[in-house]
């Protein structure tokens, strides 16, 4: 920051806290030049720039005085048990997940992979682009930039065999943004929503936001198990089924095809719809991903959701939902008063490397080292720690689902490796009653930083304590 900034940014805080108050006078700028040790014309340009602001008078001959009519004020402390509002039971670890070296987390791409040299140049040249910028005005396109739409609507039909048009694609901040609209239209009071178990606690909290009731089925190694789904059904009506159909979170399992056929089976005999969440489709690493619910027909019944965090980053905040066209529509009309236009240059920006093909050159390079760096922690936790971490290999995605021994307290390990500059997820992460289960992410890291990440863990479960 330029020190006539800085130096302006602190008068502003003292006047902020009191410490100088209205009507106070300020040193000349030959003396604050003097006491601070800069030019004098830095001294005035931090004063002009008060001046705009209404910070400060100049008055001439009388010198500089803080402005009267600023209001007198004390600083109050919000109190946060009086929000209302009540967070996840999330046990709180010492050391928070950014603080930590290292991070074997819920599953995060490495971003250091992401192709953001390209995204910035395709971002750059937008905003020079005269016929771009018109764009940005208030507009009445409340989907989504409608190029992104398109290549959206070529990219999932050759991926995912999805076969739609931009008419059917709402474009959203990310993920957890399409399930709060989808929700907050679909939902009434009381409404039944099935859900895994173990399963995505964000879901599960904005079903109770929405004053919807969540109905956990269990997930095993096949999935959710659609049969005791099929039970419940017989005795109460289900709205709403959400369904991880693919590396299935937190388990990393993937919905059989019998049960994918047979769950398209039930939502027409019973009369609900199914919420398909494929938050990291692209990530595959054995054989050919087995196609989405939605690419099959089911009658309009599958509302479809993908997200850009896990192929970029997350901080990106680019998700999609699919749906009939009357759905779209209906859920424009709800976003408009959330986030009303979005963000149609990093859409636009995104819809060029979707066309030019970056995004699958990406994919491609970065799929082999995901690969690589699965392949190498799942061979430390084998040959070091088998007798007390047990896990499958996953097939795709970006974390194991690792079982802990009895013996071995999840959480109290959690917090001590965290001392030690290692963040894995405590168990309160997840929807489960297992205890001592967690998801161990690889992808974020190299294969150096994972060795390193390994003996910090390996340290926490065979001594118990550093």
């Amino acid at each position: 920051m330029p020190i006539y900034l800085q130096i302006s940014k602190g008068l502003i805080e003292q006047i902020s806290n009191g410490l100088l108050l209205p009507g106070s006078k300020l040193p000349s700028s030959r003396e604050l030049s003097n006491l601070l040790e800069v030019h004098r014309k830095t001294i005035v340009a931090a004063y002009h720039e008060l001046e705009a602001q209404g910070w400060i008078d100049t008055r001439k001959t009388a010198g500089t005085y803080v402005n009267e009519d600023l209001p007198l004020h004390k600083p109050v402390l919000l109190d946060h048990s009086a929000s209302g509002f009540a967070s996840p039971s999330l046990r709180k670890s010492v050391v928070r997940p950014g603080e930590c070296k290292y991070q074997f987390d819920d599953g995060s791409p490495d971003i250091r992979l992401a192709p953001l040299q390209a995204l910035g140049r395709e971002y750059s040249s937008l905003l020079k682009n005269n016929h771009f910028i018109k764009s940005l005005n208030y507009s009445e396109e409340l989907k989504g930039d409608p190029k992104l739409r398109d290549s959206l609507s070529k990219y999932l039909h050759d991926t995912r065999g999805i076969q739609v048009h931009r008419e059917n694609i709402l474009v959203t901040r990310g993920s957890v943004m399409a399930f709060y609209l989808y929700l907050s239209h679909l939902l009434n009071p009381d409404d039944l929503v099935a859900v895994g178990k173990p399963g995505y606690w964000a879901f599960n909290r904005i079903v109770g936001l929405q004053k919807g009731q969540v109905l956990s089925i269990r997930v095993d190694e096949h999935g959710l198990d659609v049969m005791r789904l099929e039970e419940h059904l017989k005795k109460s009506r289900v709205r709403l089924v959400y369904v991880i159909s693919h590396h299935h979170h937190p388990t990393t399992v993937t919905l059989s095809p019998e049960r994918r056929i047979k769950l398209l089976q039930l939502a027409e005999q019973h009369d609900f719809m199914i919420l398909e969440d494929d938050y990291d489709y692209d990530f595959h690493y054995n054989s050919s991903p087995v196609l989405p619910l939605a690419s099959l027909n089911h009658g309009g019944r599958v509302v479809y959701v993908g997200s850009f965090s896990k192929t970029i980053a997350p901080g990106l905040r680019l998700g999609f939902l699919v749906g009939t066209e009357a759905l779209i529509e209906q859920l424009s009309q709800i976003r408009r008063f959330i986030d009303r236009m979005g963000d149609f240059t990093i859409e636009r920006a995104i819809s060029h490397l979707l066309d030019n093909g970056e995004i699958r050159r990406h994919l491609r390079k970065s799929l082999q080292t995901y690969r690589k760096r699965r392949d190498f922690l799942c061979s430390k936790l084998s040959t070091e720690l088998s007798d007390y971490v047990s896990f499958s290999v996953p097939e795709g995605g970006m974390a194991i689902w690792a079982k802990f021994a009895a013996g071995i307290d999840l959480d109290d390990l959690t917090i001590r490796v965290a001392k030690k500059g290692l963040h894995i997820p405590g168990t309160s992460s997840y929807a489960t009653s297992q205890k001592n289960c967690t998801r161990l992410g690889f992808a974020c890291m190299n294969e150096k930083e994972i060795e390193q990440g390994f003996e910090i863990l390996k340290a926490g479960i065979l001594h118990n304590s550093f």
